[in-house]
């Protein structure tokens, strides 16, 4: 996954900053979750697409919610495209 923490963030908030990736995965039979012996279909590939924001609450913590758009999830195109929302909270020790 090729990821770019960016120094854009909202105005007054000089240490959060925005996060944007983007993955590919090629899965050609050898690499396939679901062996080519259980499905007839061949698998093909798998993409997503990430932005996040973390916010740095205090120096040593911060929340950062996060969004995913997953296409062709397993490859196998049987399984809608999906939007993932997710939430990290972290602890700097």
């Amino acid at each position: 996954m090729e990821g770019l923490p960016t120094p854009v963030s909202i105005p007054g908030r000089r240490n959060d900053f925005t996060i944007l990736g983007c993955a590919y995965g090629d899965l050609g039979p050898s690499n396939a979750v679901v062996p080519q012996s259980k499905s007839a279909i061949n698998p093909t590939y798998e993409m997503l697409y990430e932005a996040g924001y973390r916010i740095n609450v205090t120096k040593y913590s911060y929340i950062q919610p996060d969004v995913m758009w997953i296409i062709n999830p397993a490859g196998l195109g049987t399984i809608p495209n999906a939007l993932v929302l997710g939430f990290q909270v972290g602890i700097i020790l």
